[in-house]
């Protein structure tokens, strides 16, 4: 057996993160003295040390870690996963590394940083009818209410007349309580519909990764108080692609500001 300090030596780790370790239940000495309360280990738990070591390295969670320590059977699918995951972020930061150099190259250019203004046309888009659903949601199960208005859709017998549409209702972005409408052009008119009046409109066509919406909406705010206008409704947008079948890059959203000179 070897002391704390011993093993700390033999496994090149310092005796903190030893005890951190323990705390925690990931490797607990092998012995503790009863009387002195002193931590002792065995010499094969310097294999586990090694394991640590490069399951950390390879940004396994604390969790993924104690599995692997008390089944090493699950060793062999834990790396598999994580060389999947190095392979997604690879390509995640060949992507920002390719958009990094664009963003040079506008702003060497005298351009706005992340801005798209330069894509913004005033329109008047038509009134339209809409068969909708509207809830107080998290954003985050955005598809979930998608995936309603398309089976209240089916239930009704509604065949859409263009791509499906958000309304943002909410005043302020409040991600977790957020006021959303999801809908989609129709033909009938009944009782289970409404209509969406005709506006003179900002209007943005954006292809690309959803993460950048927040650009799309600065880029349509600054447009307005340049230009003189206020926003007079809520935004909304339509969906030219689908999310579940479109490459994160070949996102296809028209984003419309409603809007009114000042």
């Amino acid at each position: 057996m070897l002391t704390i300090n011993q093993f700390s030596k033999a496994a090149q780790i310092p005796a903190k993160t030893l005890r951190y370790y323990d705390e925690i239940g990931l490797l607990k000495p092998a012995k503790i003295d009863a009387v002195n309360n002193y931590r002792y280990y065995s010499v094969q738990q310097l294999a586990d040390v090694i394991t640590i070591h490069y399951l950390k390295k390879y940004d396994s969670s604390l969790a993924e870690i104690q599995q692997v320590l008390k089944d090493e059977s699950f060793l062999p699918t834990l790396l598999n996963q994580k060389q999947h995951e190095m392979i997604g972020k690879a390509k995640h930061y060949q992507k920002l590394q390719e958009e990094i150099a664009t963003d040079i190259t506008v702003l060497a250019e005298g351009g706005d940083f992340m801005l798209y203004k330069d894509q913004i046309k005033l329109v008047n888009s038509p009134a339209q009818h809409l068969f909708s659903v509207r809830e107080t949601i998290n954003i985050k199960n955005f598809g979930q209410l998608m995936e309603k208005l398309f089976s209240e859709m089916k239930i009704a017998e509604i065949q859409p007349m263009g791509a499906p549409m958000a309304i943002y209702h909410s005043d302020e972005y409040t991600p977790e309580n957020y006021d959303l409408e999801l809908a989609v052009p129709i033909q009938e008119v009944n009782k289970s519909t409404r209509e969406l009046p005709a506006y003179q409109a900002a209007k943005l066509a954006f292809k690309g990764n959803y993460q950048e919406m927040p650009a799309v909406y600065a880029s349509l705010s600054q447009w307005i108080a340049e230009n003189n206008y206020q926003l007079i409704d809520s935004p909304f947008e339509y969906y030219e692609t689908d999310p579940s079948e479109a490459a994160p890059d070949e996102n296809e959203v028209i984003v419309y500001f409603p809007v009114v000179r000042s």
